[in-house]
């Protein structure tokens, strides 16, 4: 999982994702400011994001709201499948950010979590 962005093309993608219109729909497991990137298969986090995915972890979504990740640091990956629109419908959003900490929070233990991630 590489990045394929160069910096200009990485600064529009941040404005993009991190526009308050789309920001559900787009990267809402990401705090607005966070240094994400594109790989060849979905949308790279370039730093590890507080309790949940470490840096170099790839995710993508779909229209309809289901999801996936893939963390190749810690060997944890999940998917939500779910069939709702509107694209980034805020129940489905929170309960994408709750599943990826309660895997973290379990996998990991919740000491690891809060201390290493």
């Amino acid at each position: 999982v590489k990045p394929q962005l160069n910096e200009a093309q990485a600064e529009f993608l941040r404005t993009i994702a991190f526009h308050p219109m789309v920001h559900n729909t787009f990267a809402p497991e990401f705090k607005p400011g966070t240094n994400i990137d594109h790989g060849l298969g979905g949308m790279l986090n370039v730093e590890d994001v507080p309790r949940k995915r470490k840096a170099g972890s790839i995710a993508w979504s779909g229209i309809l709201n289901s999801r996936w990740w893939v963390d190749p640091k810690t060997g944890i990956a999940g998917v939500l499948i779910v069939n709702v629109r509107p694209n980034g419908d805020p129940v489905v959003v929170k309960l994408y950010d709750e599943l990826e900490l309660a895997v973290y929070g379990q996998l990991l233990g919740q000491a690891a979590v809060h201390s290493r991630i």
